[in-house]
C-alpha cells in the first residue's frame, strides 16, 4: 500500500511538471500567450529547462529498476502475488507495454540523461541536447503511468483513478490577466 501511494505521488509530480513544461514550450496558437512567453523569454526558458529535468528525474524514479518505487518492480510483485486473477492479466499486458522496444529505448534515454547529465557535474559531461527525447515519447510513457493508476487505484484506494488536472486547475490562464491590465494602461 505504501509503495502504491509513493508511486502515485511521484506520478502526480511527474504529470504536473510535464504539463507545465508543455505549457511553457508552446503557445498553441494563443497570440496573447505567445507574446507573454516572448516578453519574459529568459525566465520561461529557465523554467522550461527546470521542468524538463524534473520530469526526467521523476520518470527515472518510476521506471529505473534500481529505484525503490519502480513501476516494473511493483507490477512484477503484483503479478506474482495474483498470478491467475483478471487483474494479473491486465498487469501483464501493462508490463509488456513497458518492455516494448520503443518504450525501452525512451527509458534508456531518460536514464542516460539522468545519469550522464543531471547526476554528474564533470567538466566533460554529456551535452543534454545530444539525447533527444520528443514529446510523443514522453506522452507514451505517461499513458503507461495513467493506465497503471487506472488499474490499481481501485484495488489500493477503493476508487477509480481520474486524471485530475485541467488547464484551470493548473493555472494556465496566467497570461490573460496580464494583458487585460496592460491594455488598461493605454
Amino acid at each position: 500500500m505504501e509503495d502504491f501511494k509513493s508511486i502515485k505521488l511521484i506520478a502526480k509530480n511527474l504529470f504536473i511538471s510535464y504539463c507545465d513544461y508543455k505549457y511553457f514550450s508552446s503557445s498553441n496558437g494563443d497570440i496573447l500567450k505567445a507574446a507573454f512567453l516572448d516578453q519574459n523569454q529568459n525566465l520561461f526558458k529557465r523554467i522550461r529547462y527546470y521542468l524538463y529535468f524534473f520530469t526526467i528525474v521523476e520518470l527515472n524514479k518510476l521506471f529505473y529498476s534500481n529505484e525503490s518505487y519502480s513501476i516494473s518492480k511493483f507490477l512484477n510483485r503484483e503479478i506474482k502475488d495474483n498470478n491467475n486473477s483478471p487483474k494479473a492479466r491486465e498487469l501483464k499486458k501493462l508490463l509488456q507495454r513497458v518492455k516494448t522496444k520503443s518504450i525501452q529505448s525512451t527509458l534508456s534515454k531518460v536514464y542516460n540523461l539522468r545519469k550522464k547529465y543531471l547526476a554528474h557535474l564533470d567538466p566533460d559531461r554529456l551535452d543534454y541536447t545530444d539525447i533527444k527525447i520528443n514529446v510523443q515519447e514522453i506522452d507514451n510513457i505517461l499513458e503507461i503511468v495513467k493506465d497503471f493508476l487506472i488499474i490499481l487505484n481501485p484495488v489500493y484506494e477503493g476508487s477509480e483513478y481520474t486524471y485530475p488536472y485541467s488547464e484551470t486547475d493548473l493555472g494556465y490562464n496566467l497570461h490573460k490577466p496580464y494583458f487585460k491590465l496592460k491594455n488598461l494602461g493605454h
